[in-house]
């Protein structure tokens, strides 16, 4: 997911090279980041992108944070989840539609394209609120550091509470998943602050968290009871058990991230060699 951090190269185009070059990998955004980008132009990219590699896209939007949109790009992030709900209504109807026209809060859009990808649109959630519109309007929800108790207490419901609301099926829920190929939790837990720590500053995160019943300290530091909820250890035999009863317990698909104990390079490779056995 794009961070505070800094701006990084633009996904979709890295993607549409990578495509070129390749016959079936399907390829995903986490995530595009709505406010800089109109939905219709993201249409259009997508479009493009759909001709290049036909069904081997899914686009996943959310609005990002505030640090990052009103920091780097100089955006007032108003109603954050009005605006990705008027955003994601636009963008499915361009993509799966072929035309929308459209006068509401955020935009004023009317337009047609020439083909219709089909496009599955996915969005980021980290409250019930924005799971439940993933259940309203989308193909999935992507969480993002979420304690796996709270996916399940909060995040499958609100999901699930959305799609009967709709009256539609269920989207899938991507859960995000860090790994740690190591024993010596405290040597994870300091990797895991370095990596990840910096979420504890957001507002909306610390929320979350304290919703999860892992508030973290004044300064915004992550517990440790927190991180040991968050990160899964050890060889490769047993992190490979584990991320396969999680997909048994009811999460619909991981996304497996690193984090990088001691050789970036070889841990890597391990988790690449890792989930392509699962």
């Amino acid at each position: 997911m794009d961070g505070a951090r800094g701006l990084s190269p633009d996904t979709l185009t890295i993607f549409a090279a990578a495509a070129t070059q390749t016959k079936h990998v399907r390829m995903g955004t986490a995530i595009v980041p709505t406010y800089p980008r109109h939905p219709l132009a993201l249409a259009q990219q997508a479009l493009a992108f759909s001709d290049i590699a036909p069904e081997r896209l899914r686009l996943g939007v959310g609005p990002s944070n505030r640090p990052n949109i009103e920091g780097s790009f100089g955006i007032s992030m108003q109603s954050p989840q009005g605006h990705l709900r008027e955003y994601v209504t636009i963008l499915r109807a361009a993509l799966w539609d072929g035309k929308v026209e459209r006068q509401g809060r955020f935009f004023t859009v009317k337009g047609t394209l020439p083909r219709v990808p089909h496009t599955p649109i996915l969005v980021s959630a980290l409250r019930e609120g924005a799971f439940r519109l993933a259940g309203e309007l989308t193909d999935g929800a992507l969480s993002w550091v979420c304690p796996v108790p709270y996916l399940f207490e909060k995040a499958l419901p609100a999901l699930r509470a959305g799609a009967a609301k709709a009256e539609r099926p269920v989207p899938s829920l991507v859960a995000h998943i860090p790994v740690a190929f190591s024993q010596d939790r405290q040597a994870v837990n300091m990797a895991a602050r370095k990596q990840l720590g910096y979420y504890g500053q957001f507002p909306s995160y610390a929320s979350m968290f304290a919703e999860a019943g892992f508030p973290v300290s004044p300064e915004g530091e992550l517990s440790d009871a927190l991180l040991e909820n968050l990160v899964i250890i050890g060889d490769d035999a047993s992190i490979s058990e584990h991320l396969k009863k999680l997909l048994a317990s009811g999460l619909d698909e991981l996304l497996v991230m690193p984090v990088i104990v001691a050789n970036a390079k070889e841990e890597r490779q391990r988790l690449a060699r890792l989930i392509g056995q699962l």
